[in-house]
């Protein structure tokens, strides 16, 4: 899943068989989604949330289409989840805490 994300070893062929995925792209909302996620660490999750949406959206158009992204589009799931939650908590926290003062 690492190696999909960063793309280092997409040129090179598969042990003993000839070059993969040559002229086929990832699909665009997985990338989309793995960046919103990304940006969502800088916009206090508000990002993260729309990264939620375009995830289930990527995986939707991988399953149809079968094109490459379904790790980026995962990846781009996961971290939508934690940076959502945890900016979530992290403003819950705060409101608590200004409420208990």
């Amino acid at each position: 899943m690492l190696l999909d994300v960063l793309d280092i070893f997409d040129d090179l062929p598969a042990f003993g068989s000839s070059p993969r995925h040559r002229g086929e792209r990832r699909n665009l909302m997985a990338r989309w989604t793995l960046g919103l996620a990304l940006a969502g660490i800088i916009t206090a999750g508000l990002t993260s949330f729309i990264a939620l949406i375009t995830a289930i959206i990527a995986f939707i158009q991988i399953a149809a289409s079968g094109q490459r992204g379904l790790g980026t589009a995962i990846t781009g799931f996961v971290l939508g989840l934690i940076i959502t939650g945890g900016w979530s908590a992290f403003i819950i926290a705060v409101i608590l805490s200004a409420l208990g003062s």
